[in-house]
């Protein structure tokens, strides 16, 4: 899944449906034409059993990458591992081990991963495929959660969507990104130096931080969408034309859309922090 409140003249994906932004007032900054193609992601779905894997979304360039973290108070070791194999080898013996996965769209790279650590086909199923709502549901002995996660890449300035999924069990988190690069390095830092109270907390912490991050990239680009109002308001004062007013109100329109994308995601949250979970401890739940 992504989201195109992106620069002109490439192709994104909401969803079922791509989108371009294209120019629509050179003049006008932040000016822009929404296009859509829907496009045919569910086709090979039909007739498909329940809980059979099935990639839906874009097929990304790069492999899977497997990168683990085992940590406790005193002690923090991170490695890539090299094959979905290794999974199989590890002690679980830290206080936490977070596996995060990268590549979703090698179906067989994850459920070989989801079976090592006896996670429900079901699951498997909506990791693989990128158009879920956010989520949270609660299996026999883990939570798993689904989550949108925003960026955008100093290579190119566009703002995309990439879901996220993590299982969260005694000792272990696997989160599974659709590719590389993410909003976690600060998270990762923190491991690394002790910082903050992360590694002296559980399982559930730790995807506690992994959404908080998550949330803390929505409202820095949110801000940013809602910075490119201005200048456009100011071209409509200075040179009122029909189409400055319709650039604002598509802009105005797409940061709505956007707010209703992400509604998903904050009621999920509450949820969480209001009903909890197995795997939840009562001050995780409270921080959120």
């Amino acid at each position: 899944t992504a989201l195109l409140l992106a620069d002109a003249g490439k192709m994104h994906s909401f969803g079922n449906t791509q989108y371009q932004l294209r120019s629509s007032h050179p003049a006008v900054p932040g000016s822009v034409t929404v296009v859509r193609r829907v496009l045919s992601t569910r086709r090979h779905k039909a007739g498909v059993a329940p809980g059979t894997p099935i990639h839906i979304g874009e097929r990304g360039d790069d492999g899977v990458r497997i990168s683990v973290f085992e940590y406790d108070a005193d002690t923090c070791v991170e490695r890539e591992l090299k094959s979905t194999d290794q999974c199989a080898t590890l002690p679980l013996q830290s206080a936490v081990t977070w596996i995060d996965v990268s590549g979703v769209h090698n179906v067989v790279a994850v459920t070989q991963i989801c079976r090592t650590f006896g996670i429900h086909p079901l699951v498997q199923e909506d990791i693989v495929n990128t158009d879920q709502r956010p989520k949270a549901e609660e299996y026999d002995g883990y939570l798993f959660a689904v989550v949108k996660m925003l960026s955008q890449p100093e290579r190119n300035g566009q703002i995309e969507v990439e879901q996220v999924s993590v299982v969260v069990r005694d000792r272990l988190v696997i989160s599974f990104q659709e590719r590389s690069g993410d909003v976690f390095e600060a998270l990762r830092a923190r491991l690394c130096s002790a910082k903050g109270s992360v590694r002296r907390r559980g399982p559930d912490y730790l995807a506690y931080c992994l959404l908080d991050a998550i949330v803390d990239q929505y409202y820095l680009l949110l801000e940013q969408i809602e910075a490119r109002i201005e200048p456009l308001e100011e071209a409509a004062i200075a040179d009122p034309q029909p189409n400055v007013a319709r650039a604002i109100q598509a802009l105005k329109r797409d940061l709505l859309h956007l707010r209703r994308s992400l509604w998903p995601m904050r009621e999920m949250i509450y949820r969480l922090s209001c009903e909890g979970a197995a795997v939840i401890e009562d001050d995780t739940r409270l921080s959120a």
